[in-house]
């Protein structure tokens, strides 16, 4: 199992809480159960979702082993004003109570994380009847020409070095130990506006360029996509489109 994308993160804490893209509302709408009070966010990390259901005004308990990915998000917790119970563990040992949660949630930590050796823990911490929402968020470069060439770009700098995320098989994987049924998926689509320079700074965060590159590795690439960007948006603004992916289950048992 890979664990080098979060491992990462927590070197750039503050770029990750800043450049990251978060979640469509509609997602929340959709995979929050009307009932749901206490939410576990596993692999929380800068805290894009755990602010977001905070503001729900859910109680939410985040789960991060990384110490400075942590402290990111209890800032961005305080700025925000809202409560977050953020303490250190990992998806497949929280150190929480069994039938603790309502909700578990977690999002980009599936793509490092092997599925099959967290579900017992997600079912352990759940209520029964309670229910599990994954999601993350993929670049769509269909009809954006410029975003497959970002994407080539980033093939070329970071290499296979830079590709280490896990396959996930939603209809497979979900099945492992028969912990969870009633499997539902749905797709939402996010456009979202930035500057080039906000570009550069999110491209900054994927952990394909920074896994993979060193200082003057990263000035390069940033240099080859300030050059793509100018070719393409000039100094306007554009648009990245983002396809969220959601599923959500049901605890057996």
């Amino acid at each position: 199992m890979s664990d080098d994308g979060p491992r990462i993160f927590g070197s750039y804490a503050n770029e990750h809480s800043r450049f990251r893209p978060g979640y469509p509302s509609a997602l929340w709408d959709w995979g929050i159960p009307e009932d749901a009070t206490v939410v576990v966010d596993l692999g929380c990390g800068s805290g894009h979702a755990s602010l977001a259901l905070a503001e729900r005004d859910l109680v939410v308990v985040g789960v991060e082993k990384d110490s400075k990915l942590r402290e990111e998000a209890s800032l961005q917790a305080s700025r925000a004003g809202v409560e977050l119970d953020l303490v250190p563990g990992s998806a497949d040992a929280t150190g929480l109570p069994d039938c603790f949660a309502d909700l578990v949630i977690t999002g980009d930590l599936i793509h490092w994380k092997n599925l099959g050796e967290v579900l017992p823990e997600i079912h352990r911490i759940l209520q029964p009847g309670g229910n599990l929402l994954l999601f993350w968020n993929d670049r769509d470069p269909e009809g954006h020409p410029w975003l497959g060439k970002f994407e080539a770009l980033v093939a070329f700098h970071a290499g296979e070095e830079g590709s280490r995320k896990k396959d996930f098989e939603p209809d497979v994987d979900l099945l492992v130990g028969g912990y969870f049924y009633d499997f539902e998926h749905q797709a939402f689509i996010q456009e979202l506006p930035m500057s080039s320079e906000e570009f550069v700074g999110y491209a900054r965060t994927l952990s394909a360029v920074r896994s993979a590159l060193d200082a003057q590795g990263l000035l390069e690439f940033e240099k080859a996509l300030r050059r793509m960007l100018e070719e393409h948006h000039g100094s306007g603004m554009l648009t990245l489109p983002l396809r969220t992916e959601g599923w959500r289950a049901s605890r057996r048992g």
